[in-house]
């Protein structure tokens, strides 16, 4: 996808699987005082708040390192 960074090339892939699993996108990059979620979906009674990481390779840590105790 040209023209688009890699954070929202992964946001547009991991909305994809979330629709494909059944899963209804409500809200994307929805931001507020305490911060931003990058994809807000349901799923019958369940609603998800889903924090996008994208990664080439491991250099860095895994994606699920990354999201520290402020994001969650």
């Amino acid at each position: 996808m040209a023209g688009v960074s890699k954070g929202a090339f992964g946001e547009v892939i991991a909305a994809r699987f979330l629709r494909e699993k059944g899963f209804v996108i409500v809200s994307s990059n929805y931001r507020c005082r305490q911060g931003e979620v990058d994809i807000i979906a349901t799923q019958g009674n369940y609603i998800v708040f889903v924090e996008v990481k994208t990664r080439e390779s491991f250099s860095y840590g895994t994606p699920a390192e990354a999201v520290g105790p402020q994001k969650r």
